[in-house]
Protein backbone atom coordinates (compact mmCIF):
# COMPACT_ATOMS: atom_id res chain seq x y z
CA UNK A 1 0.00 0.00 0.00
CA UNK A 2 2.80 2.44 0.86
CA UNK A 3 4.55 1.64 -2.41
CA UNK A 4 1.30 2.18 -4.30
CA UNK A 5 0.76 5.56 -2.64
CA UNK A 6 4.33 6.70 -3.35
CA UNK A 7 3.92 5.73 -7.01
CA UNK A 8 0.63 7.63 -7.10
CA UNK A 9 2.19 10.79 -5.72
CA UNK A 10 4.99 10.66 -8.30
CA UNK A 11 2.73 10.00 -11.27
CA UNK A 12 -0.13 12.23 -10.13
CA UNK A 13 -2.53 9.27 -10.30
CA UNK A 14 -5.54 8.80 -8.06
CA UNK A 15 -5.24 7.16 -4.63
CA UNK A 16 -7.87 4.79 -3.21
CA UNK A 17 -9.37 5.44 0.22
CA UNK A 18 -8.99 2.33 2.37
CA UNK A 19 -12.42 2.96 3.95
CA UNK A 20 -14.86 3.80 1.16
CA UNK A 21 -12.88 2.47 -1.79
CA UNK A 22 -13.31 5.67 -3.83
CA UNK A 23 -10.40 7.29 -5.67
CA UNK A 24 -9.09 10.76 -4.84
CA UNK A 25 -6.13 12.91 -5.89
CA UNK A 26 -3.07 12.38 -3.67
CA UNK A 27 -3.43 15.85 -2.13
CA UNK A 28 -6.99 15.18 -0.94
CA UNK A 29 -6.28 12.14 1.22
CA UNK A 30 -4.74 11.77 4.67
CA UNK A 31 -2.07 9.19 5.47
CA UNK A 32 -2.53 6.98 8.55
CA UNK A 33 0.22 4.43 9.06
CA UNK A 34 0.64 3.88 5.34
CA UNK A 35 -3.10 3.86 4.56
CA UNK A 36 -4.85 6.57 2.53
CA UNK A 37 -8.12 7.89 3.97
CA UNK A 38 -10.36 10.55 2.45
CA UNK A 39 -11.63 13.47 4.53
CA UNK A 40 -15.17 12.05 4.71
CA UNK A 41 -13.96 8.71 6.10
CA UNK A 42 -11.45 10.15 8.57
CA UNK A 43 -13.79 10.17 11.65
CA UNK A 44 -14.96 6.57 11.09
CA UNK A 45 -11.40 5.43 10.44
CA UNK A 46 -10.12 7.08 13.62
CA UNK A 47 -12.92 5.44 15.59
CA UNK A 48 -11.89 2.04 14.23
CA UNK A 49 -8.29 2.70 15.19
CA UNK A 50 -9.37 3.71 18.71
CA UNK A 51 -11.49 0.53 19.04
CA UNK A 52 -8.74 -1.61 17.58
CA UNK A 53 -11.17 -2.84 14.94
CA UNK A 54 -9.33 -1.76 11.80
CA UNK A 55 -8.22 -4.88 9.96
CA UNK A 56 -8.30 -4.15 6.22
CA UNK A 57 -10.01 -6.86 4.22
CA UNK A 58 -10.51 -9.12 7.25
CA UNK A 59 -14.19 -8.51 7.98
CA UNK A 60 -17.01 -8.72 5.47
CA UNK A 61 -20.07 -7.13 7.02
CA UNK A 62 -23.37 -8.94 6.59
CA UNK A 63 -25.90 -7.10 4.44
CA UNK A 64 -29.13 -5.78 5.92
CA UNK A 65 -31.03 -8.20 3.67
CA UNK A 66 -29.12 -11.21 4.99
CA UNK A 67 -29.52 -10.05 8.59
CA UNK A 68 -33.26 -9.55 8.07
CA UNK A 69 -33.62 -13.04 6.60
CA UNK A 70 -31.79 -14.50 9.60
CA UNK A 71 -34.07 -12.59 12.00
CA UNK A 72 -37.13 -13.86 10.13
CA UNK A 73 -35.88 -17.44 10.31
CA UNK A 74 -35.23 -17.12 14.06
CA UNK A 75 -38.73 -15.68 14.50
CA UNK A 76 -40.26 -18.68 12.72
CA UNK A 77 -38.25 -21.11 14.87
CA UNK A 78 -39.28 -19.31 18.07
CA UNK A 79 -42.92 -19.02 16.97
CA UNK A 80 -43.05 -22.77 16.30
CA UNK A 81 -41.48 -23.49 19.70
CA UNK A 82 -43.84 -21.12 21.50
CA UNK A 83 -46.87 -22.64 19.76
CA UNK A 84 -45.91 -26.10 21.01
CA UNK A 85 -45.38 -24.80 24.55
CA UNK A 86 -48.74 -22.99 24.39
CA UNK A 87 -50.55 -26.18 23.42
CA UNK A 88 -48.69 -28.17 26.07
CA UNK A 89 -49.55 -25.74 28.89
CA UNK A 90 -53.21 -25.42 27.96
CA UNK A 91 -53.73 -29.14 27.37
CA UNK A 92 -52.66 -29.82 30.97
CA UNK A 93 -55.49 -27.68 32.31
CA UNK A 94 -58.10 -28.17 29.60
CA UNK A 95 -60.79 -29.14 32.12
CA UNK A 96 -60.43 -25.79 33.92
CA UNK A 97 -59.90 -23.63 30.82
CA UNK A 98 -63.23 -21.78 31.32
CA UNK A 99 -62.29 -20.41 34.73
CA UNK A 100 -60.91 -16.84 34.48
CA UNK A 101 -58.42 -17.28 37.31
CA UNK A 102 -57.02 -20.44 35.73
CA UNK A 103 -56.78 -18.74 32.32
CA UNK A 104 -54.84 -15.80 33.74
CA UNK A 105 -52.49 -18.20 35.54
CA UNK A 106 -52.00 -20.25 32.37
CA UNK A 107 -51.20 -17.15 30.32
CA UNK A 108 -48.72 -16.01 32.96
CA UNK A 109 -47.03 -19.43 32.97
CA UNK A 110 -46.90 -19.52 29.16
CA UNK A 111 -45.54 -15.97 28.98
CA UNK A 112 -42.78 -16.84 31.45
CA UNK A 113 -41.89 -20.01 29.51
CA UNK A 114 -41.85 -18.04 26.23
CA UNK A 115 -39.64 -15.28 27.62
CA UNK A 116 -37.24 -17.76 29.25
CA UNK A 117 -37.04 -19.86 26.08
CA UNK A 118 -36.37 -16.79 23.88
CA UNK A 119 -33.76 -15.48 26.31
CA UNK A 120 -32.01 -18.86 26.45
CA UNK A 121 -32.18 -19.29 22.67
CA UNK A 122 -30.67 -15.88 21.89
CA UNK A 123 -27.99 -15.84 24.60
CA UNK A 124 -26.88 -19.47 24.45
CA UNK A 125 -26.46 -19.69 20.69
CA UNK A 126 -24.87 -16.26 20.40
CA UNK A 127 -22.46 -16.86 23.27
CA UNK A 128 -21.62 -20.42 22.20
CA UNK A 129 -21.58 -20.20 18.41
CA UNK A 130 -21.51 -16.47 17.65
CA UNK A 131 -25.02 -16.51 16.26
CA UNK A 132 -28.49 -17.96 16.49
CA UNK A 133 -29.59 -20.85 14.24
CA UNK A 134 -31.05 -18.27 11.84
CA UNK A 135 -27.71 -16.49 11.57
CA UNK A 136 -25.81 -19.76 11.26
CA UNK A 137 -28.11 -20.88 8.44
CA UNK A 138 -27.40 -17.62 6.59
CA UNK A 139 -23.66 -17.97 7.34
CA UNK A 140 -23.30 -14.81 9.43
CA UNK A 141 -22.11 -14.31 12.99
CA UNK A 142 -21.77 -11.67 15.69
CA UNK A 143 -18.27 -10.56 16.68
CA UNK A 144 -16.62 -7.84 18.72
CA UNK A 145 -15.20 -4.75 17.02
CA UNK A 146 -11.78 -6.44 16.78
CA UNK A 147 -13.27 -9.59 15.23
CA UNK A 148 -13.04 -11.72 18.39
CA UNK A 149 -15.88 -13.90 19.66
CA UNK A 150 -18.60 -12.52 21.90
CA UNK A 151 -18.97 -13.75 25.48
CA UNK A 152 -22.17 -14.87 27.18
CA UNK A 153 -22.46 -11.59 29.16
CA UNK A 154 -22.03 -9.58 25.94
CA UNK A 155 -24.58 -11.81 24.19
CA UNK A 156 -27.03 -11.10 27.04
CA UNK A 157 -26.33 -7.37 26.91
CA UNK A 158 -26.83 -7.32 23.15
CA UNK A 159 -30.13 -9.19 23.45
CA UNK A 160 -31.50 -6.66 25.92
CA UNK A 161 -30.13 -3.81 23.80
CA UNK A 162 -32.36 -5.01 20.94
CA UNK A 163 -35.29 -3.69 22.98
CA UNK A 164 -33.79 -0.21 22.65
CA UNK A 165 -33.63 -0.68 18.88
CA UNK A 166 -37.27 -1.78 18.92
CA UNK A 167 -38.79 0.94 21.12
CA UNK A 168 -37.40 3.62 18.79
CA UNK A 169 -40.05 2.54 16.24
CA UNK A 170 -37.41 0.15 14.89
CA UNK A 171 -35.23 3.06 13.78
CA UNK A 172 -32.47 1.30 15.72
CA UNK A 173 -32.65 -1.45 13.12
CA UNK A 174 -33.08 0.78 10.06
CA UNK A 175 -29.92 2.79 10.74
CA UNK A 176 -27.93 -0.26 9.59
CA UNK A 177 -28.97 0.61 6.03
CA UNK A 178 -26.93 3.82 6.18
CA UNK A 179 -24.00 2.54 8.25
CA UNK A 180 -20.82 1.47 6.43
CA UNK A 181 -20.40 -1.44 8.84
CA UNK A 182 -24.14 -2.28 8.77
CA UNK A 183 -24.43 -1.66 12.52
CA UNK A 184 -27.79 -1.43 14.23
CA UNK A 185 -28.30 0.63 17.38
CA UNK A 186 -27.74 -2.43 19.58
CA UNK A 187 -24.51 -3.15 17.69
CA UNK A 188 -23.35 0.39 18.47
CA UNK A 189 -24.35 0.08 22.12
CA UNK A 190 -22.46 -3.22 22.57
CA UNK A 191 -19.58 -2.60 20.17
CA UNK A 192 -20.45 -5.61 18.02
CA UNK A 193 -20.49 -6.27 14.29
CA UNK A 194 -22.36 -8.86 12.23
CA UNK A 195 -20.06 -10.39 9.63
CA UNK A 196 -20.09 -13.07 6.97
CA UNK A 197 -18.87 -16.33 8.49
Amino acid sequence: MQQENSQASVSGAMVTCVECGNSFPQGEVIQFGGYSVCANCKPAFQQKLAEGSFRPGSMRYASVRRRSAALLLDSVILWFTMSISFLAVFSLFRAHANEPRVLITLYAIWYFISFAATLTYMIFFTGRFGGTPGKMALKIKIVRADGSAVSYPLAAGRYFATFVSSITLFIGYFIAIFDKEKRTLHDRICGTRVVRA
